[in-house]
C-alpha cells in the first residue's frame, strides 16, 4: 500500500479534510452561539448536517455518470472555496446570514466527498489485501481526526476567532484538493468485481451485467439495492449501526451526569474512551488484511458495540462503564473497517458512488434518529437512564446533531447534555 502513489494521495487528502471537517463544524457553531446564543447554535448544527443527507444520494451521482476523482476534486474544490467565503463573511463583515449561507453549503459539499473516496479507494487498490488496509487507514484517519480536530479548534478559537480557524479549515480542504488534482485510476481491481449476482441482476450466462431498468438515473444508488440484496444487507446494517452511534453518543452523556455523578469532566473522559477505543478497534482491524471473508468480522464489530451497554446497567459504576467504552469504540472502528469494505467488494462498480451516497445519507439521518430518540427515551424514564432535574449554577449543555456541536453556558439548566463522536 505503500508504493501505491493514487492512494496515498486519496488517504492524505482525505485525513486532512476529516480534520478540516471537525475544526469547522466547532467553530461556526461557537460564532452563531456568539451571535444568537444555544437556540441560534442548535439551528446551525441542524443546518449543517441534514441538507447534506438530503443533497448525498443525488451528488454521489456525479461519479458513477462521469467520473469519482471528478467527483471527488468537485467536492474538495467547493467547500475550499465557500470556507473561504464563509472566513471572509465572519472576519470582514460579521455577518451571520452569510457565514450560515456559506457553511451550509460547504457542509452539503461533503455528499460528494465521502462518497467519492469509498467508491474511488476500489479503483486504485490492486487486491483485496490493500482495500481492506486502506479502509483500516481510513478508520484511524477518522478517530484520528475526530479526537484531534474538537480540541485543535477548541483551543485556536479561544486564541484567535471562529473567523480565523474558519479559514484554517479552507487552507486543509484547499490541500486535499490540490492532492487528488492528478490521480492516476488505472484499476487493477479483481477479475469479475463488476460482476452482478445472477439471482439478482439478470446477469447473462456470459457474465456479462444487464443494465437494470432506471440504472442510469441520479438515483440509481436505490435502484441498484432495490435489486442486488448483498449491497442492500451491508446499507441497512449499516444504517441501524448508524441509529446506534447516535444512541450511545447521548447516552454517555447521561451516564456521567445522572447516573455516574461524574460530571462534565465524567463525560469527557466517557466520550475519549469511546474514541481511544475506535483507535484501538482500528488497530485490531489490521488482522483483517488479507482475509477473503468479512462477515464474521462485521458480526463481532456489531456485538462489541452494542453488547457492553448491557455491562453498563448490570454494574453502573466509572470503571465498568469507561471499559464499556472502550470496548464499544473498537467494536465500532472493527464493524466499520469490515463493513465498507464488504461493500466496496459486492457493489457493481457503476453503481458504487450512488450506493455510498446512499449510505452518507442514511448515516447522517439514522445518527439523528438515535440521538433523537434515545433522548427521548430517557426524558419519559427509560430505566437506566433517569433525566435528573436538579438545577446547577451554570452547567454546560453541548446539543449535538450529527457531527455538529453547540456549547452553551447558561444558568439554571437541567443536567443532561448531549456530545457527538463519530
Amino acid at each position: 500500500m505503500l508504493g501505491n502513489r493514487s492512494l496515498a494521495r486519496i488517504e492524505l487528502a482525505f485525513a486532512a479534510f476529516n480534520l478540516a471537517d471537525w475544526v469547522r463544524w466547532l467553530a461556526v457553531v461557537v460564532f452563531a452561539f456568539d451571535h444568537g446564543g444555544a437556540a441560534e447554535a442548535g439551528l446551525v448544527t441542524l443546518l449543517q448536517s441534514f441538507p447534506a443527507a438530503i443533497v448525498a444520494p443525488f451528488a454521489a451521482s456525479v461519479g458513477d455518470r462521469v467520473s469519482r476523482p471528478t467527483m471527488l476534486r468537485i467536492g474538495y474544490t467547493s467547500q475550499a472555496v465557500l470556507l473561504a467565503l464563509a472566513a471572509a463573511a465572519a472576519l470582514a463583515m460579521d455577518s451571520a446570514i452569510a457565514v450560515y449561507a456559506f457553511s451550509t453549503l460547504a457542509a452539503m459539499a461533503t455528499s460528494f466527498i465521502r462518497p467519492a473516496n469509498h467508491s474511488l479507494v476500489p479503483e486504485v487498490t490492486a487486491t483485496p489485501a490493500e482495500l481492506t488496509a486502506a479502509n483500516v487507514l481510513s478508520s484511524w484517519v477518522e478517530g484520528l481526526g475526530g479526537m484531534a480536530g474538537p480540541f485543535l479548534s477548541g483551543v485556536l478559537v479561544d486564541l484567535s476567532s471562529p473567523g480565523v480557524v474558519i479559514g484554517l479549515a479552507a487552507a486543509l480542504v484547499t490541500a486535499s484538493a490540490s492532492l487528488v488534482l492528478r490521480l492516476d485510476t488505472t484499476s487493477a481491481s479483481e477479475p469479475g468485481s463488476e460482476r452482478l449476482d445472477a439471482s439478482d441482476d439478470g446477469a447473462t450466462g456470459s457474465g456479462t451485467p444487464t443494465a437494470l431498468p432506471g440504472e442510469r438515473s441520479v438515483l440509481g444508488g436505490f435502484v441498484a439495492l432495490r435489486r442486488l440484496s448483498a449491497p442492500r444487507l451491508m446499507v441497512i446494517t449499516f444504517t441501524a449501526a448508524s441509529v446506534l452511534a447516535g444512541a450511545v453518543n447521548v447516552l454517555y452523556v447521561t451516564l456521567a451526569l445522572n447516573v455516574l455523578g461524574t460530571g462534565a469532566g465524567g463525560a469527557g473522559a466517557l466520550g475519549s474512551a469511546l474514541g481511544a477505543g475506535y483507535l484501538v478497534g482500528a488497530a485490531l482491524a489490521t488482522a483483517l488484511v488479507g482475509r477473503p471473508r468479512l462477515s464474521g468480522a462485521a458480526v463481532l464489530g456489531f456485538l462489541l458495540f452494542g453488547v457492553p451497554l448491557l455491562l453498563i446497567a448490570a454494574a453502573p459504576i466509572t470503571i465498568v462503564a469507561v471499559a464499556a467504552m472502550v470496548i464499544a469504540g473498537a467494536g465500532h472502528a472493527l464493524y466499520d473497517v469490515a463493513v465498507m469494505t464488504l461493500l466496496q467488494r459486492v457493489s457493481p462498480r457503476r453503481f458504487l458512488s450512488r450506493i455510498f451516497g446512499v449510505v452518507e445519507a442514511g448515516y447522517v439521518a439514522a445518527f439523528g434518529i438515535g440521538s433523537a430518540l434515545i433522548a427521548w427515551l430517557i426524558v419519559i424514564g427509560l430505566p437506566l437512564f433517569s433525566v435528573s432535574t436538579e438545577k446547577t449554577p451554570r452547567s454546560k449543555s453541548l446539543l449535538v446533531c450529527g457531527d455538529s456541536t453547540s456549547t452553551a453556558s447558561k444558568p439554571e439548566a437541567p443536567t443532561i447534555s448531549y456530545l457527538s463522536f463519530t
